[in-house]
């Protein structure tokens, strides 16, 4: 148990209504839709002849996910689904996704992780931890605040909050700048 969270792209993929696949792009997203309904099987063909002017597909792709990144869920909970943490699928625009972006840059440029320890785990083995990292506290409870919650999480200002945040952008500049993602649709869900 824990909270889960998760980007999804969503792809919209065209029918391909014969009258217009007259462009290249056409004819792909109309190959492309036809693909994806044949992976289905004998349904196909029966579903081409009960829409034989072409029907469309949505398909969505995990392009980020976090494990109980609270400081994170919580700014999609303020910043995209209006205070509201119900489990709900929430629309994220470009905008959003960047502004996300900016906040953990600022707070990672305040971050000096000072020298690390190695530590045992019987389930882990050996890791480091910094317990001599400091970063902008004020600025980093002001912009991306953790947050306590059912399995949420460490609520602390440690290395695996400026883990979160490094994840978090490199993951959302994975996702923004895959050229395949270009006309995608974001999508946020969190669950616990």
């Amino acid at each position: 148990m824990g909270l889960d969270m998760y980007l999804k792209a969503d792809h919209y993929c065209p029918g391909g209504f014969e009258h217009v696949r007259e462009s290249s792009i056409e004819q792909a997203d109309a190959a492309r839709f036809d693909a994806i309904l044949s992976a289905f099987g004998t349904g196909y063909e029966e579903h081409r002849n009960r829409y034989p002017e072409g029907d469309s597909l949505v398909v969505s792709f995990k392009v980020a996910y976090w494990r109980k990144a609270n400081a994170i869920h919580s700014w999609f909970v303020r910043n995209v689904q209006d205070g509201k943490d119900e489990c709900q699928r929430s629309y994220v625009s470009r905008e959003q996704l960047t502004e996300l972006i900016d906040a953990c840059r600022r707070i990672l440029e305040t971050v000096v992780q000072g020298d690390p320890e190695t530590r045992e785990d019987a389930f882990v083995g050996s890791y480091q931890v910094f317990p001599n990292l400091t970063m902008d506290l004020k600025l980093a409870r002001e912009i991306l605040p953790t947050e306590s919650g059912f399995f949420f999480g460490n609520t602390e200002y440690d290395e695996w909050y400026v883990t979160n945040l490094e994840s978090t952008v490199s993951q959302l500049e994975a996702a923004m700048n895959d050229s395949n993602n270009e006309l995608a649709s974001f999508y946020y869900q969190a669950s616990w």
